[in-house]
């Protein structure tokens, strides 16, 4: 009985300084401090509670490292992100894109198009910020260009680059849950198919329907 009641008490406690930690998280968000100052508050409020539960620091770096390993891929496709941009740029894929986009796209069309194609380029490269930023800019131009609505095609952009990073083996995100809370890979994909495939066949209907 007093094992259980020490084990209860346990719980509360740890379940208190996960809650300490979120909400400094959160807090440190709310003022404005910046994504790097709020994630190292957390880490610190970690640190402090490790300390109270008297772990020790060989521990604490031991978990650490493994972490920051198993997180390794994600830091990289992030990284390799800004150079796929920069050679797009480079070697006028974006104004060959705008152009043939113009020449054979049809205005009734183009919204769920976008949606598409920005879903498929994200499911490949794994990178919803790179497809805004290359094919996610090209057909922009294109739907401005045959006066579709801004906000309409932007929705369009987000929502199919999104969609594709959410879904894709190579996005740092998916790989970043899967490793951190070890779970295979696509098991957890396959698992997000239950609500992100319902969600993304009512997008396409709907961007058809307002596209027309």
């Amino acid at each position: 009985m007093k094992t259980l009641e020490l084990n209860h008490r346990e719980t509360i406690v740890k379940l208190s300084g996960l809650i300490l930690i979120i909400a400094i998280v959160i807090l440190s968000l709310k003022m404005r401090c910046g994504t790097q100052l709020s994630v190292f508050f957390g880490a610190v409020a970690s640190i402090v509670v490790a300390f109270i539960f008297h772990t020790k620091m060989d521990l604490i770096y031991e978990n650490m490292a493994l972490l920051i390993q198993r997180c390794t891929i994600s830091v990289f496709v992030l990284l390799l992100v800004n150079i796929l941009i920069g050679i797009w740029m480079v070697r006028g894929a974006i104004p060959s894109l705008i152009y043939y986009g113009l020449a054979f796209l049809s205005p009734s069309f183009i919204v769920p198009f976008t949606f598409l194609l920005c879903d498929i380029l994200s499911l490949f490269t794994g990178t919803s910020f790179g497809s805004i930023a290359t094919i996610g800019v090209a057909l922009y131009g294109v739907g401005i260009s045959i006066v579709v609505p801004a906000p309409l095609i932007v929705g369009a952009i987000v929502s199919g680059a999104f969609l594709g990073d959410k879904m894709s083996p190579m996005s740092d995100t998916t790989n970043l849950a899967a490793t951190t809370t070890g779970t295979p890979l696509y098991s957890h994909v396959h698992s997000m198919l239950y609500t992100t495939l319902p969600a993304a066949i009512l997008s396409l209907i709907l961007y058809t329907f307002l596209g027309i």
